[in-house]
């Protein structure tokens, strides 16, 4: 389990978190929603350990990371795994070598457990007879499946998505959430998304935290986001409404 307690983090005068408090249960997906530049990212930062707030804890299974040594740190951080916005796949290697670079570069293992691994976890994401291809020759949404593939080399217990659908068109960003919901359910991960798309929310999280000014402002499931009185979720939900018409 994660827990965030009073967490505080400033940049020069921009105060970007300011008493963040938040619960991420195991085995279920915690959606973090906010507008684009309220600290979502740097709050996931936090989580994965490349930041230090300025004050208050973060503990993952019972380990204060704001407080642990490197070695504590490297252990923590083996069980995580990072869905970056833009895929982030190298250029210069094929599919499979993607998705098991970790596992190369920290394991030493065998080029022949590294093609079993990358078919595997390329045939969970649906991505199974890609290989052996290059980047350039993936649409947008199959670099964010073997993104995701990648993760799961890992074997990880936290999986961490930073606005997994950005520059998806609506259909293929759909086909996402659902392969994430199916990923959840069928390996039993901690899963943390944040975004600020509510079709995304509504498809996949289990539980959601509204970050805003610096804090979180409601935090729930999805009916209770649904019926909220909190303003700033009326004009969110207002809007989703609008834009599907």
């Amino acid at each position: 389990m994660i827990e965030i307690k009073d967490l505080y983090k400033s940049f020069g005068d921009n105060h970007v978190l300011r008493g963040v408090n938040l619960t991420i249960p195991e085995k279920k997906i915690t959606v973090i929603l906010g507008r684009s530049g309220v600290g979502k990212s740097v709050l996931l930062k936090h989580i994965i350990g490349l930041l230090k707030p300025d004050s208050g804890n973060i503990f993952i299974d019972g380990i204060d990371i704001t407080r642990a040594s490197n070695k504590q740190l490297w252990n923590i951080r083996r069980k995580m795994a990072m869905v970056f916005q833009g895929a982030a796949l190298l250029d210069s290697l094929p599919v499979w070598q993607n998705v098991t670079l970790a596992l190369k570069v920290h394991d030493h293992m065998q080029e022949e457990d590294l093609r079993r691994i990358a078919h595997d976890k390329l045939t969970l994401v649906e991505m199974a007879g890609s290989e052996e291809l290059m980047p350039s020759e993936l649409s947008g949404g199959m670099k964010k499946r073997v993104a995701i593939a990648r993760a799961l080399a890992l074997e990880p217990k936290y999986l961490l998505f930073d606005e997994p659908t950005t520059g998806l068109d609506p259909l293929t960003a759909q086909k996402i959430n659902e392969l994430i919901k199916g990923l959840q359910k069928t390996l039993g991960l901690t899963a943390v998304i944040v975004t600020h798309d509510l079709q995304c929310t509504f498809t996949v999280a289990d539980k959601i935290a509204m970050l805003a000014e610096g804090k979180i402002i409601f935090e729930g499931d999805i009916e209770g986001f649904k019926t909220s009185n909190i303003p700033l979720i009326k004009q969110y939900l207002a809007t989703f409404s609008i834009t599907r018409g």
